[in-house]
């Protein structure tokens, strides 16, 4: 599994770039539940590129500017897991560096989970619309149901320890008296958390 960083970075001639990034990915792994031989850390380090920023001068000692482009590849024998990647980007921000991550396939897959449970809710949510609408407006364009629907934002406000729920948040678990559409429909976004900072978990 490889992961992708850009690294900036003062350098004097004291400074060991590879070392520092060694140090600091064998530190991350201590930490975690893997067993790993330190002296093969550096091989899944790969230095890209690297392009000079400029000089600068601090208390009469010369600092190179750099930016340096990497690459860590974790060997199949390493579980990989976000705790190992923070630490690592940790380890070198204590050092007075500054990272930027890249490529990073546990977020990756991460996101993609994400995208799939929105896609989900979408679409109970467009087979629940459907129900309500298309027999309401049978006669009305079938394609264009929800053209005279109006939307606003509804804030939460926080109140000394207090909570002020969402007018009628709290009567979802009653139908609504009436069945016309657009009560039903309110009825049915309540239900599934559409509108409100009270959603159902995404499964």
């Amino acid at each position: 599994m490889i992961f992708e960083f850009l690294l900036t970075c003062g350098v004097t001639p004291e400074t060991d770039i590879r070392q520092a990034l060694t140090g600091s990915l064998a530190e991350a792994l201590e930490n975690s539940q893997n067993e790993f031989d330190e002296d093969a850390v550096n091989d899944w380090i790969q230095l890209r590129h690297e392009r000079a920023r400029g000089i600068s001068v601090d208390d009469e000692e010369t600092v190179q500017h750099r930016i340096i482009g990497f690459s860590v590849e974790l060997p199949e024998e390493i579980v990989p897991n976000e705790e190992i990647i923070k630490n690592f980007i940790k380890n070198l921000s204590d050092s007075e560096f500054h990272i930027v991550k890249f490529e990073d396939p546990l977020l990756q897959t991460k996101l993609a989970e994400r995208a799939k449970e929105i896609f989900d809710l979408e679409m109970k949510l467009r087979r629940v619309l459907s129900i309500i609408y298309l027999p309401a407006y049978q006669s009305e364009d079938p394609y264009n149901l929800l053209r005279d629907e109006k939307t606003k934002t509804i804030t939460l406000k926080l109140q000394q320890n207090q909570v002020a729920l969402l007018g009628g948040y709290s009567d979802v678990a009653t139908p609504p008296p009436t069945t016309s559409p657009d009560a039903t429909a309110r009825y049915a976004l309540l239900r599934l958390g559409v509108g409100t900072d009270h959603r159902p978990p995404l499964h």
